[in-house]
């Protein structure tokens, strides 16, 4: 990924391994980043895009990793970690399959009619110990059959 004069949102993980300013090379460019257990798209996310779209994002950038920890767990794992009944009724949205779990995250975005039609939307893989990205399924558009 290089930097251009695209406004751009990333909705990434929040494991502190993954530095979204060094794998983007993005920074200083106003960009705004979303960060989750996972990298997941959720009605959150999607509401945090929605905003960042209405302040000019013309691209969304849904980027994974290696070595995740939501692939190295299920929910129940998870919720046998934590007290009380609260857990019960959190979907962790662990990861089982990576690549689609990415797809399906994409396909969240570019299906979402809170987004403009037309934003464009990738996906990436960040390999942590390689410190290199991928793409993953090619450049789509928001509103795209």
């Amino acid at each position: 990924m290089t930097p251009d004069e695209q406004p751009t949102a990333i909705v990434t993980c929040m494991d502190a391994r993954l530095d979204a300013a060094n794998f983007l090379e993005l920074w200083p460019e106003a960009v705004h980043v979303t960060r989750n257990a996972g990298g997941r798209v959720t009605g959150d996310v999607l509401r945090s895009l929605a905003a960042s779209c209405a302040m000019g994002t013309e691209r969304i950038l849904v980027v994974h990793h290696t070595d995740c920890a939501m692939a190295a767990h299920s929910d129940e794992q998870i919720r046998e970690l934590l007290p009380g009944t609260a857990a019960d009724r959190v979907e962790f949205l662990t990861i089982d399959d990576p690549a689609g779990a990415l797809e399906r995250d994409v396909d969240a975005v570019v299906g979402s009619s809170l987004l403009p039609r037309g934003t464009a939307v990738r996906g990436f893989v960040y390999d942590l110990e390689a410190k290199s990205v991928r793409e993953q399924g090619g450049e789509r558009s928001v509103g795209e059959t």
